[in-house]
């Protein structure tokens, strides 16, 4: 017996040691005991059956019922009457008397289900004798004809109870407008709070809150205070840019479309589709028509060197324009005897033309019909062209010279001629230079004057007719703002604007009213302010303050512009034009202006087409327009030709072309201007 109990006990303390060892979680979904409820596990409990109207039961983290939605739509024992749910009374609110109730006399009572307890009632009327009186609503199967429908609701069988009040549990089966569900089926469009899940947004509005009507209909009048497309009213605020034909004053053309129908979507946003059938800058195609000659990436195949610029550069497009700015542009183009040479943008030399004596530079005497650079890598600011050599100023002033040298014109202390640039001997610091058929001159920084190589008419200005094989100071002072070498006469304009000539003087080239030779600087007659100056072979003309044109000197071919080719002149006359110049150069044996609007007139000698009118007849007397329509900031002038740099510095030239001075890559003369190939 004494083993049993043992075995007993042991079976005992074992059973208990599992039971205290088995633990309730809450979470899992699973009811455990003194759990009400455990997740969605509601153990089949509902607002509804805890007595509540209605309302979402939940369950918190601790496994607890949780009423607060249940409460939300009340219960009978709330202290509230809610008819809307059938309540007649509340039990401590209601006080109306069995009177009051038309029940008789006594004292009415709210019992548990909310409704009226007449009980205490002594009824002066009786219900189950078939006659409907006081507060009955009924008697039996006598309704009093009254249905589900005559009391709101969409349908359902109408019964009596047993207090002779409507039983109306089959009606609210079927439901009506106010029970807070929303019944499609009889047309309702939402019940109270039960939106159907319906809001502004929905609807295609913006915002704003959306409500039920009594007549549970959606009212969207808050919806429609914020808006929507459609409205008529454009609201830029929601990213509207038109509303139906209300297009906000916009068209296709303001809009930067060259044409087209402007339209408005059913998204409220403007439809371009008919403008872009049009085009406008910006959409990528180039339209020749309304302009363009580029379009963003597209530059329609063109590059600097395609439209006449030099080699390098970058062509890019702005506002549908070809910019020109970085493509590698001449600055300036000087014209010699029969060679050209021009200055880029980036400071480098090339030239072409004849180079017999290696007036180009090139390390050969090989002629060329392109721009070819120049040899040595230096970095020039300014050039000049003579008859059979080149000069040029480095962006440091330092003068450098190549080509003939026979009379010392080089500049390097010998007579030898140099293919390639040589420095000038002296180590001065020019800020200009001006190379004629065998004589070189230059201005310092500091307004100085000097001149090298060939004196036989005093045209170094130093006072004598000695040949010079390095600078020599002209004679007679400073403040030289520029100066130019003719065929063997040199002038130079003062800062102050007197124009000074000296050497051979046998047609008047100097304008001091005489033929004779000066060998220092000689004032020109006529007390004019110029600008600048231009030599020609046996003739001067200038541009005064007020940008009007004088020369002076030899006039067989008319080169002095005064509408005659039998009067020379020693001192300077006006040429005879309306125009007003900005620059003028003078060749051999005709002169170019440009003036203030970048028309080019050239007037002379016209044998080989050098006039750029298209012709090679007679000298031209008067100022005559080159043909081309292009703008021009400068031109030069050569032997029986002529070149010029337009204002985008794409380089031209016209007239004679024997040995490929022009730049055109042939030796075919033009009458008109004429692009430099590039190189």
């Amino acid at each position: 017996m004494q083993t049993f109990l043992i075995i007993l006990c042991c079976l005992l303390m074992t059973a208990c040691d599992e039971t205290s060892t088995a633990s309730d979680s809450c979470g899992d979904n699973v009811l455990d005991v003194g759990e009400e409820c455990d997740g969605e596990n509601l153990d089949g409990e509902t607002c509804i059956t805890q007595g509540y109207n209605g309302g979402t039961l939940a369950c918190d983290d601790q496994c607890r019922l949780v009423l607060t939605a249940c409460e939300a739509e009340g219960r009978c024992g709330d202290g509230i009457v809610q008819t809307e749910y059938d309540e007649e009374c509340e039990a401590g609110v209601s006080t109306l008397s069995c009177e009051e109730l038309e029940q008789g006399t006594g004292t009415a009572a709210c019992d548990g289900n909310c409704r009226y307890d007449f009980s205490g009632c002594i009824p002066d009327t009786v219900c189950g004798d078939g006659t409907i009186e006081g507060l009955e609503q009924c008697e039996g199967s006598n309704l009093n004809e009254t249905t589900c429908a005559d009391l709101g609701y969409y349908g359902g069988t109408l019964a009596c109870d047993d207090n002779c009040y409507f039983d109306i549990s089959s009606c609210a089966a079927v439901g009506r407008c106010g029970d807070n569900s929303a019944q499609t089926g009889w047309g309702e469009e939402c019940d109270g709070v039960d939106l159907l899940g319906t809001s502004c947004e929905s609807l295609n509005y913006y915002g704003g809150t959306l409500i039920c009507s009594d007549e549970c209909r959606l009212d969207t009048g808050d919806c429609e205070a914020t808006g929507r497309c459609g409205d008529g009213i454009i609201q830029a605020g929601f990213g509207e840019t038109c509303e139906g034909t209300d297009l906000n004053g916009a068209t296709c053309e303001n809009l930067g479309f060259y044409g087209g129908v402007l339209s408005c979507d059913a998204n409220c946003t403007r439809d371009l589709s008919d403008c872009e059938g049009q085009g406008r800058c910006g959409d990528g195609l180039v339209q020749g028509g309304y302009g363009e000659t580029c379009d963003g990436a597209n530059i329609d195949g063109n590059t600097c060197a395609s439209l006449g610029f030099l080699q390098g550069g970058t062509l890019a497009c702005d506002q549908c324009t070809l910019d020109v700015s970085e493509c590698n542009t001449f600055t300036t183009i000087a014209a010699g005897g029969l060679h050209t040479c021009g200055l880029t943008s980036d400071g480098l030399v090339t030239c072409w033309g004849r180079n017999n004596v290696g007036q180009l530079g090139d390390g050969t005497t090989t002629d060329r019909r392109i721009p070819t650079p120049i040899q040595g890598g230096l970095t020039f600011a300014s050039i000049s062209a003579g008859a059979y050599h080149s000069c040029g100023v480095t962006t440091s002033g330092a003068a450098y010279c190549w080509g003939s040298n026979y009379a010392g014109q080089i500049g390097d202390n010998t007579t030898t001629d140099r293919s390639t640039p040589t420095p000038v001997s002296g180590g001065l610091t020019f800020s200009s230079i001006s190379a004629g058929p065998t004589t070189t001159c230059g201005v310092t920084g500091s307004g100085d004057a000097y001149c090298w190589g060939y004196n036989n008419y005093g045209q170094l200005g130093d006072n004598t007719t000695t040949n010079r094989l390095v600078p020599v100071a002209v004679q007679g002072g400073s403040s030289f703002a520029q100066i130019e070498v003719g065929n063997a006469h040199t002038c130079g304009v003062k800062t102050s604007g007197t124009a000074y000539c000296w050497g051979q003087n046998l047609f008047g080239q100097l304008g001091d009213n005489t033929a004779t030779d000066r060998h220092v600087p000689t004032a020109v007659q006529g007390g004019l302010s110029f600008t600048r100056l231009a030599a020609g072979a046996e003739h001067t003309c200038g541009v005064t303050t007020s940008e009007v044109a004088h020369c002076w000197g030899h006039n067989t071919n008319g080169q002095l512009g005064i509408n005659s080719a039998l009067t020379s002149s020693p001192v300077p006359v006006q040429v005879v034009t309306p125009q007003h110049f900005s620059h003028l150069a003078a060749a051999y044996y005709h002169t170019c202006g440009v003036t203030a609007t970048g028309a080019a007139y050239c007037w002379g000698f016209n044998n080989k087409g050098q006039i750029g009118d298209n012709s090679t007849t007679t000298p031209r007397l008067l100022p005559t327009l080159v043909q081309g329509g292009l703008s021009f900031s400068l031109t030069t002038q050569g032997q029986y030709y002529s070149c010029g740099v337009t204002t985008l510095g794409v380089g031209t030239c016209w007239g004679l072309n024997a040995q490929g001075q022009l730049g055109d890559n042939s030796t075919t003369d033009r009458l008109v201007p004429t692009p430099v190939a590039p190189y």
